[in-house]
């Protein structure tokens, strides 16, 4: 692309959406000072395997004994860095619970008038990072996303059903701390209670803000793959919220994943570029560009200085990936291509460890760094659900594979000693409920739900669609009605609705801090008339509480199609008619089961599911 056509669309996509603020070269260097706090316990590394270990001048070594791998020279000797304080108990940062606010109040605080957190020691028999008060109203049978009113409680049952971190861990010269795939989930979604869920910006937060003031010198890296769905505005706003919060937790590299780049490029690049508190987002990858390589929007490598060692970090999107984006303003190149240029590089500058970020299979991951084994650690995407729970070794080689997880529910923590009997120790931590929440992440969750309410469902990409049941000759038949049309007749089947928690699906909604009825993402599940998979309203399906007060909550219609066809044929003179719609409406408990509940009731947001025990309190 010749200059003058670059910096014309540049500077075209700087007008539609943000300023075009270049970070200005291919590298950044990073300087990450020691603070400190954190919690836990841990699992042992790499149990059974192949024995992980280091130096204070090498890279990590993962070789199968009695094999010794030969040291690789990577630049001049660093300085010793200096001693970490010594171990201790971890402590908790309890965060104070502000004063119940409106939605537009909320919306107005800013971030430096939010409480500040202070040091409280953990409780339990091991050492635990245990969240304490938490900061929106107590939950109530009706409002199940709230954060439960004893957090003390709900952290220990976290402990409890997921397992204590950080077991017996002295304190390390720093950690690494690996994240990715967040997949939109920038907070736990689903009707199990917040305190059951996993995962969430603001924990991820606070488990970084515990490890720093602990003095373990945390440096967060992120794989990529923020992105869930494609082709709507909603998930750019929410990509640009979601960028801003990794820049507040300092991330010392940005990977990017594949849907990530599915979003149009003058999106990518507003978020790569636009400044957040003086700072712009750490992006990084050898082989994808925004618009052009020499563009400055992202690096083609990173490097961070932490406890006097020199980490460099870059990130590859696979070629199995690469191959499926078509996306005008992106760039790409064969990843072992783009890696034969940026390795020598950071090997030039000194690296102490050298770290891959690789959106690819773990096939593909190892095949790379098989070709290049001056990296000692890989992250790769494509693994299992949740990650391993011990540090693994490329066979055949010196690197350690990491796996970080769906939906940003766990992190890994590696930490780095001087010790050469076990130099590295690694952690799979659940992002659960013994976090407290973050002021910062949820000051951008404020915003991110004002910005929604502001736009409103056009101006966000969201458009109705016709239900399959839609007949032109009848246009009655795809009518939704609301399931007060359904009490005089089925006044029994309506009582336990009425009842149910489904009922008050809405009014979750409205009372949680802040309110979630302006998004489509959680609308699609707490109201009647929307496609749940796609987050989308039927035709006539609810608009808001305004225009729509009759189709809040999840009601009867979502289960057995619009009632419109069958109120008008009930009350009409056509017994054909009449029974057509009643045929139409019946459905069985089978077909329930598999067809319509799991819609909503899905892995992702009620992983404890049982159709069973869920029927038994609605049976109707």
């Amino acid at each position: 692309m010749g200059a003058k056509l670059f910096w014309s669309v540049v500077l075209c996509a700087a007008i539609c959406l943000v300023p075009a603020i270049f970070v200005g070269c291919s590298t950044e260097k990073i300087d990450t000072a020691a603070a400190g706090s954190a919690g836990g316990a841990a699992l042992p590394v790499n149990t059974g395997g192949p024995k992980i270990t280091a130096s204070a001048t090498t890279p990590i070594e993962v070789v199968d004994p009695p094999v010794r791998a030969t040291p690789t020279p990577v630049g001049k000797p660093v300085a010793s860095p200096t001693p970490p304080p010594a171990a201790g108990p971890l402590l908790v940062a309890p965060i104070a619970p502000p004063t119940t606010r409106n939605f537009a109040q909320a919306a107005a605080t800013p971030t430096s008038n939010l409480p500040a957190p202070s040091a409280m020691p953990s409780t339990g028999a091991a050492p635990s990072l245990v969240a304490s008060t938490p900061i929106v109203a107590q939950a109530t049978a009706r409002n199940p996303l709230h954060p439960p009113a004893d957090y003390a409680a709900a952290a220990a049952a976290a402990v409890e059903r997921n397992g204590p971190i950080f077991h017996e861990w002295p304190a390390p010269k720093f950690t690494l701390v690996f994240t990715g795939d967040l997949t939109g989930y920038i907070e736990p979604c689903g009707c199990a209670g917040l305190e059951n869920l996993k995962g969430g910006l603001s924990r991820r937060h606070t488990l970084l803000t515990q490890l720093a003031k602990q003095g373990w010198n945390p440096v967060p890296i992120d794989l990529g793959g923020q992105v869930r769905r494609v082709g709507v505005t909603q998930t750019e706003v929410k990509f640009q919220q979601t960028v801003k919060g990794l820049i507040e937790m300092g991330y010392a590299a940005i990977g990017l994943g594949a849907d990530d780049l599915r979003m149009p490029a003058a999106a990518l690049l507003g978020a790569a570029t636009e400044p957040y508190h003086d700072k712009t987002a750490s992006f990084t990858s050898a082989n994808v560009a925004l618009f052009a390589f020499d563009s400055g929007a992202t690096a083609r490598y990173r490097t961070t200085t932490v406890a006097g060692k020199k980490i460099g970090i870059t990130s590859v999107l696979a070629d199995s990936f690469r191959q499926t984006i078509n996306n005008d303003g992106i760039v790409t190149t064969p990843a072992d291509e783009a890696l034969a240029e940026v390795v020598p590089q950071m090997v030039a500058e000194g690296c102490n460890q050298l770290v891959l970020l690789c959106y690819g299979t773990p096939e593909e991951t190892e095949a790379l760094v098989k070709k290049f084994p001056q990296f000692t650690l890989a992250v790769t995407a494509v693994g299992a659900d949740e990650p391993p729970g011990d540090l693994r070794a490329v066979p055949g080689s010196r690197t350690a594979m990491i796996e970080v997880g769906k939906k940003g529910q766990h992190a890994i923590v590696l930490g780095f000693y001087d010790d050469p009997q076990r130099p590295v120790r690694y952690q799979r931590v659940p992002l659960d409920a013994r976090f407290a929440e973050s002021p910062a992440m949820k000051t951008l969750l404020v915003e991110y739900q004002d910005q929604l309410r502001l736009a409103g469902r056009e101006n966000l990409g969201i458009h109705e669609k016709i239900h399959p049941r839609f007949d032109a000759a009848r246009p009655d038949s795809a009518k939704f009605v609301g399931s007060a049309s359904c009490a005089k007749c089925h006044e029994g089947a309506f009582a336990v609705w009425k009842d149910s928690g489904h009922a008050h699906a809405t009014e979750t909604l409205t009372r949680l801090d802040p309110p979630r009825q302006f998004d489509a993402e959680c609308l699609s599940c707490h109201v009647t008339g929307w496609d749940p998979q796609n987050y989308v309203p039927f035709q006539t399906g609810f608009a808001d509480l305004l225009k729509t007060p009759h189709l809040s909550g999840n009601g009867c219609e979502n289960c057995h199609g619009p009632g419109g066809g069958h109120v008008a044929a009930e009350t009409g003179t056509d017994p054909q008619f009449r029974e057509a719609m009643r045929k139409l409406m019946h459905v069985s408990k089978a077909n329930v089961e598999q067809t319509t509940c799991i819609k909503c009731h899905d892995h992702d947001n009620s992983p404890a599911f049982k159709f069973d025990e869920y029927w038994s309190q609605i049976e109707h």
